[in-house]
This record gives structure tokens, sequence and C-alpha cells, in this order.
């Protein structure tokens, strides 16, 4: 104690502590570059699924077309209210137009670590995915035909998976302060 009444305390020895938080930044990336992946796998899980088959009748005339496949002919189809849709398909029976892109099939993700950011993409290659799964608004957006038949949107999938995205930025946070312990 000073004469003054003052206690003068000095820590020591934050040269390490300095050194890893001025490298942060870059020694945080592949945490982060994990968690994004894991976020991207939680968003693919929600919106990659085809919704169940709707009422093949909803329109008043058989609806014929598979997703995923293609259509069929009216005379492939029997009624089963065990099926979604209200219909099967017979057994041996083919498509006339194998027109899918088999949208569930057709989406990748990447993940790109610059200098100041880490960005992940979900990406469907299909021609029309935009207006299926699409966000809600902008070009291409989801058409309200498919939000009623059972098609999950791009921005209703994100909020569906923020908990997983959470839990994954969470987790990668948690593992990087256990890096720095080290």
């Amino acid at each position: 104690m000073t004469d003054t009444g003052t206690v003068k305390v000095t820590l020591t020895g934050f040269v390490g502590l300095a050194k890893a938080l001025g490298n942060a930044k870059s020694l945080f990336k592949p945490f982060a570059s994990r968690a994004m992946s894991e976020s991207l796998e939680a968003i693919s899980a929600v919106i990659e699924p085809y919704p169940p088959q709707p009422d093949r009748m909803r329109s008043g005339h058989l609806n014929t077309y598979v997703r995923g496949q293609g259509s069929y002919p009216k005379s492939a189809f029997i009624p089963d209210n065990k099926e979604p849709g209200g219909f099967r398909i017979k057994k041996g029976a083919k498509a006339i137009k194998l027109t899918s892109q088999q949208m569930d099939k057709k989406y990748r993700t990447t993940v790109k670590v610059t200098s100041h950011r880490v960005v992940g993409e979900l990406v469907n290659d299909a021609t029309y995915s935009g207006w299926v799964v699409g966000p809600k608004e902008g070009k291409p957006h989801q058409v309200d035909f498919h939000a009623e038949t059972g098609w999950v949107n791009a921005d209703d999938a994100v909020e569906q998976a923020m908990p997983d995205m959470e839990s994954a930025l969470d987790d990668a946070i948690n593992d990087f302060i256990e890096f720095l312990a080290e």
C-alpha cells in the first residue's frame, strides 16, 4: 500500500493471450467452417425431402404427375386411400414422360473461407427449383401453388433449421475457447 492508501497491482504474462487474441480471426475459421457445414446440412434436412403427394383429385380430375419421376397414364393409377394422394401406381406401370429433374438430388453445398469471412451456399440446380422451394419474395420465389401443396420455402427452411444452426455455432465457439485454453 502506498502512503495515499492506494493499492497498485500489476498483472503480467499476457503475451500469449494477446498473441492468441490477435490471431483469433484466422484461428477461428476452421471452427466457423465446420459450423457453416453443419448449418447447411440442417437446412438441407428441412428443404430437400419431397412433401407427401397431395390429393390427386383436388382439381377435379386425376393428376398423373408423380413427384421426382414424371407423368404416368391415367390407367397406371388405382384408388387406394392408404396412399398419399388417394391413389397408387400399379406394379409394372411405366412413366410416359420422365420430366422430373429430380430436384431432391440436385442440391449441393459449398463453404468458402476467405480472409474476412466464411460463406456457405446451398444451391439446387433444377431449373425450376426457385419456383418450388425458393424464398417467399424475389425472383424466383416460391409460388403459392407449391406452398399450398406442402413444399417448404427457403426462408421457412432456414427458420426451422435455426436451432440446429445456433447449436452448431455455439459448439464451434466452445471448441474454439477450449482450443485457446490449451
